[in-house]
């Protein structure tokens, strides 16, 4: 018999593959911003170039489809590889989540169909900064499009620091080595529905070539407040309920050693007072203060001369703008899926069904 994808009581998880716990992690984490998946599903895929040639929206949809549906986990090894990262990327080297989040906005970019829904899921992901440096002889504008801000973690306590740290006046040098530029201001034009932050988890040892977790106590919170000072657009008028976000999702590595990491993901379910823990193909239910334990990493207690050994930290977190907490959540239902992607699907499980009765 076909599952019956109606009667799912409890959500799967995805397909326990080697390597891949990381793009799976984030993948989680996308699904659950429901505005998101219903925009991925509006996107057209039921052109022949993609019937022959398959792509990663497609391949998304599907693995979203076999998420919200099916009673099996979800098989995401199509949609990694369209999105052109290798199980290798992750095997050995702490996977960059800026980047990742950067190529993920950059395969929507490229999408064909901008006005069938791409364009709204790069407004989703997508803030605007701007950065004026004073260099020498004359100062100039620069800035543009971000998808994700990078935090350092090392000598920073929490989330608040650092990214206080990150906004601050800064120097650098320019093309030539003997010409500085300075950063005078760095702030937000447009705030972004969904803030990706990459906490910088990992640091280059020279001597042995190989990245080293920062084994440091760092904290953040359910609700993040930003300043109003980075907000270029901020007026007397405006409510600081605008710069609020709403924690959404914690990807957590788990490490035993240097060359072994693997990678799972907390989500907030919305409206609900517990969280998701997803780690491949199991999924539990929990609370933020277990979200906390395991993502905020060790702590020197007074008095104790023990080494740092915190096996898991937060890699990355994944905000959403209060105010918008209403439009990121509202719920998909059976028929907002175009029925070629049911179809898909159908044939898909009636294919493993027999595979595994024979």
């Amino acid at each position: 018999r076909l599952p019956n994808f109606v009667d799912r009581v409890k959500e799967v998880g995805v397909l326990h593959q080697h390597g891949a716990s990381f793009f799976n992690s984030f993948l989680v984490g996308l699904y659950h911003i429901e505005l998101f998946r219903k925009e991925v599903y509006l996107i057209p895929t039921n052109t022949r170039k993609h019937q022959i040639d398959g792509s990663f929206v497609s391949a998304l949809q599907n693995a979203f489809y076999q998420l919200q549906f099916s009673n099996k986990p979800a098989d995401t090894r199509q949609a990694m590889y369209h999105f052109q990262f290798t199980e290798s990327d992750f095997d050995f080297f702490p996977p960059d989540f800026s980047h990742c989040v950067q190529k993920f906005c950059e395969v929507f970019a490229d999408t064909e169909n901008q006005e069938t829904g791409a364009d709204v899921l790069l407004r989703i992901f997508q803030g605007v900064s701007d950065k004026q440096y004073i260099p020498e002889e004359e100062s100039f504008n620069s800035g543009g499009l971000f998808c994700c801000i990078p935090c350092v973690v090392k000598n920073h306590s929490n989330l608040y620091e650092s990214l206080q740290d990150y906004f601050a006046p800064k120097q650098y040098y320019g093309f030539e080595q003997d010409k500085v530029l300075s950063l005078q201001s760095h702030t937000i034009v447009r705030l972004p529905q969904v803030l990706c932050i990459d906490l910088k988890r990992f640091e280059h040892d020279a001597i042995d070539d190989v990245m080293l977790k920062v084994d440091q106590y760092f904290e953040f919170s359910e609700i993040l407040t930003l300043n109003k000072n980075l907000y270029k657009m901020w007026q007397k008028s405006d409510t600081e309920d605008m710069l609020k976000y709403q924690l959404h999702a914690v990807i957590v590595c788990s490490e035993t050693n240097p060359l072994e990491r693997h990678f799972y993901c907390f989500v907030k379910v919305n409206n609900k007072d517990y969280w998701l823990k997803y780690d491949s193909d199991k999924v539990e239910k929990t609370t933020f203060k277990q979200v906390m334990s395991e993502s905020f990493g060790w702590k020197e207690k007074s008095g104790s001369k023990s080494a740092p050994n915190s096996k898991t930290f937060a890699c990355a977190l994944v905000y959403c703008q209060k105010q918008k907490i209403g439009q990121l959540f509202y719920p998909v239902y059976e028929y907002d899926i175009p029925i070629h992607i049911k179809e898909e699907q159908n044939k898909y499980f009636e294919y493993k069904f027999l595979d595994e009765v024979n």
